[in-house]
């Protein structure tokens, strides 16, 4: 079955290609060799072939260095280029809107996932507004310290990422799954990797932000890869004629 996911946020495609591709889901990827020629290492084939997931290279003679160009030409691939208003007040509903409106103009089963960081103490915020927290200006680190600084005295640092996934099939049928990881909030971003909230998401257990782990340890125990784990599962049902 072939699938679309419906994501033009290059972390989340990469943490779901890994996390499917570990949990033994056949991944196939489709990228601009010559687009991609300054960000990719040379043998990225073959770091993909390590992983489990054929790597099907296209325009390598395209002198154009340009990464938009891997979007514009994988959008022209499976016929589809979307911008989706996320006006959903739920990760479920972002989720869905994000889905259908792929599936709809591919004609292709569609993969949406919605995510963000919810806070206790400021109400479940930023939550669904979590990519545009503190308005458009603002980037990765300028969220998460708008947050440390909206957080000033508070000592209920609790918190929890969550994520949505949802496939949309042309037939009408919806398949949901939800994962959490829970945490607390870190008084000061720490570790270089992953991206978003991660440096400011405290792990108890790891005694490690997000920003702290290793891409394995984060997607073993990350919202993601929890709801990645469940969709796989409603998914298997789903394709055997079970229930979703």
């Amino acid at each position: 079955m072939k699938v679309v996911l419906a994501s033009k946020n290059q972390h989340k495609l990469v943490e779901m290609r890994d996390i499917l591709a570990a949990q033994g889901v056949e991944v196939r990827l489709i990228y601009d060799d010559m687009g991609c020629i300054f960000s990719l290492p040379r043998d990225y084939n073959e770091q993909l072939a390590a992983r489990g997931i054929q790597c099907r290279v296209f325009n390598r003679f395209v002198p154009i260095m340009s990464l938009r160009l891997n979007n514009r030409v994988l959008e022209s691939e499976v016929g589809a280029d979307v911008e989706v208003e996320e006006t959903g007040t739920t990760f479920e509903e972002n989720s869905l809107l994000k889905a259908r409106a792929v599936m709809e103009c591919t004609g292709l089963p569609s993969i949406a996932d919605d995510s963000g960081l919810v806070v206790d103490a400021l109400n479940g915020a930023p939550g669904v507004y979590s990519a545009r927290y503190g308005g458009e200006g603002l980037d990765d680190v300028g969220r998460y310290r708008l947050l440390l600084e909206n957080m000033r005295g508070q000592l209920d640092r609790t918190c929890r990422f969550v994520s949505v996934i949802t496939l949309c099939m042309p037939n009408g049928d919806v398949i949901t799954a939800r994962g959490e990881c829970r945490g607390t909030l870190a008084y000061a971003p720490q570790g270089e990797n992953g991206f978003g909230y991660d440096p400011v998401f405290f792990v108890p257990e790891k005694k490690k932000t997000f920003a702290q782990l290793t891409g394995e340890e984060k997607n073993a125990i990350s919202h993601r890869g929890n709801a990645l784990k469940e969709f796989q599962i409603k998914l298997e049902r789903y394709l055997n004629g079970s229930n979703k």
